[in-house]
């Protein structure tokens, strides 16, 4: 398969995951029913999808990859730690997510911070 191809489709790929979670974060319409709803699992799964290719690629891509991963991802965290902050603030919780999530943690390097991938419960 032709090198331009596979960025080609690199990126398609890339742009799925990124749709999807801001369709999970309630940002986008469905394309199909076309109705707005928010999915925080969904969109946390698919920011950690993202991140997971992220990290496997690295080193790898082109500058134009690189940037959209590194944009898409960057914009996604910090929507989702809004959207955590929103549901917590709507269900009266007082304890809105403090930065346990940095704009690295769903699926990112982190550091010491819980990604979204670390605080689900296993099985």
């Amino acid at each position: 398969m032709a090198t331009e191809e596979q960025d080609h489709l690199f990126l398609i790929l890339a742009s799925q995951l990124r749709d999807a979670a801001w369709m999970g974060l309630g940002k986008a319409e469905h394309p199909v029913t076309g109705k707005t709803e928010r999915n925080l699992d969904l969109a946390r799964f698919q920011i950690d999808m993202l991140g997971m290719l992220s990290d496997k690629t690295s080193g790898r891509l082109n500058k134009t990859e690189s940037q959209f991963l590194e944009q898409s991802l960057t914009q996604l965290r910090l929507a989702y730690v809004e959207e955590m902050n929103r549901s917590s603030k709507e269900k009266g919780d007082d304890a809105a997510v403090d930065g346990t999530v940095s704009a690295e943690g769903a699926g990112g390097q982190g550091g010491e911070e819980t990604s979204p991938s670390e605080d689900k419960p296993e099985g």
